[in-house]
């Protein structure tokens, strides 16, 4: 199996999300094109961390101005500064001049601990005096990969570290094992750009119609609370649960555990009085299609839903690990792949005419193959996704996604219908 530069994207992505820097697609980050900063990101850092001395959001902006106003056509000098105010801080002069000067750092660093290279246990200790503690810290961490930046031409980044909507490294990721391969001729994820459109509110996620090469929309969203609260409360017995939503109303919660659980039943709310069923699951792994190792049919393989009936699939995933898109020019239906029709045809019995109806009932069609280093999308956490269902009034090719295999011991916290 090849490492190419989508595995070498998926295990930094991977990486940094167990060091505490969630993983957000850039068409899910709110801001303007040619903009860099997450300013609403350094803004309620700035709010959160300085809520004591009653820093002002007219104070917040003037921040934000000044890091906007450094020059672009003498970087050495403006990343000089840069580096200046967020290694060593600055000062804020009020906006009420008989208010006291405020000495701001654009990184809270009570939370140093969690960053260790090592873990404590194996290092070597020398004790010259007491251990500090270290408090937790208000930093915003976040790895956004994809994110497209306009200039005078259009960039793409493979990743960029955030801390507090800073943008403090950036990642291309190229394959070694390829000699042609440079950051250039790279696949571009937003190949599948016609494909994904985003809304910021759930009546836009639903009056939006599908149409052209759109066949995903998303309602992108950050959720408060503590979704994992809730996945502990209700441990599953077997491999899925449904959570009912008296038994939700039911639990036990903290504060952080309530907001979690307002948020689940207003969303079971807007898709129940849109028509929909939903249901919400915890799943520790669904189960797999072991009859036929040749060609599996269970959710883990990326896949279209079908329908009789005019309808579309809603899902969102509050904890966990999140489902994938699969863009559609980066996939290939099985049945079509000359190999693998063959061997079906070997494995079918009966008359040639009936070899088609053969696939769709044993629901081979519904399945695909992703291409040589093709880039799956997550879904990532807390968004709501509307997604194209193959049915007979459809205009819009089906999307094509899959269940991702969870991490073991991890349980996944998913709304469907």
């Amino acid at each position: 199996m090849k490492f190419t530069e989508a595995s070498l994207e998926k295990a930094f992505t991977e990486l940094l999300g167990q060091e505490g820097f969630p993983n957000h697609l850039g068409f899910t980050i709110t801001r303007k094109p040619e903009e860099v900063l997450i300013e609403a990101d350094l803004q309620t850092f700035l709010l959160t961390n300085y809520a004591n001395e009653g820093i002002t959001v007219t104070e917040t902006k003037s921040v934000i101005l000044q890091l906007k106003s450094l020059s672009a056509s003498d970087l050495y000098e403006s990343n000089k500064t840069f580096l200046k105010m967020l290694s060593d801080g600055f000062v804020l002069k009020r906006e009420d001049c008989n208010q006291k000067d405020i000495y701001i750092q654009l990184i809270d660093y009570s939370g140093l601990n969690k960053h260790r290279q090592s873990d404590a246990e194996q290092l070597l200790t020398i004790v010259a005096a007491a251990e500090e503690v270290y408090e937790i810290d208000n930093n915003i961490y976040k790895f956004v990969n994809q994110l497209e930046i306009v200039g005078t031409e259009k960039r793409i980044p493979d990743g960029i570290v955030y801390i507090n909507g800073l943008p403090l490294e950036a990642f291309e990721f190229k394959s070694a094992i390829r000699e042609e391969a440079t950051i250039y001729n790279m696949i571009d994820l937003f190949s599948a750009e016609n494909q994904i459109h985003c809304v910021t509110n759930f009546q836009d996620l639903i009056s939006t119609p599908f149409q052209g090469e759109m066949n995903a929309i998303c309602w992108t969203r950050q959720l408060i609370g503590d979704f994992s609260e809730i996945i502990k409360k209700v441990e599953p017995s077997g491999n899925i649960a449904t959570l009912e939503e008296d038994e939700l109303r039911d639990l036990q919660l903290s504060e952080q555990g309530q907001l979690a659980r307002n948020i689940l039943l207003n969303d079971l709310k807007l898709l129940q009085a849109h028509g929909a069923s939903p249901i919400l699951n915890v799943i520790k792994h669904y189960d797999r299609d072991d009859n036929d190792p040749f060609f599996p049919t269970d959710v883990y393989s990326f896949h279209v839903d079908r329908s009789p009936i005019a309808t579309d699939t809603f899902l969102c995933t509050y904890y966990g690990e999140s489902s994938e898109v699969l863009p559609n020019s980066q996939g290939e239906q099985k049945v079509l792949i000359p190999e693998i029709r063959d061997e079906l045809k070997k494995q079918y019995s009966g008359p040639d005419e009936g070899f088609e109806s053969y696939l769709t009932e044993h629901f081979f069609d519904l399945h695909y193959q992703a291409k040589p280093n093709a880039r799956p999308i997550s879904l990532g956490l807390g968004h709501l996704w509307k997604l194209a269902v193959d049915h007979p009034e459809s205009k819009v090719p089906p999307c094509v996604h899959c269940a991702p295999k969870e991490k073991s011991g991890q349980t996944r916290l998913l709304m469907i219908c």
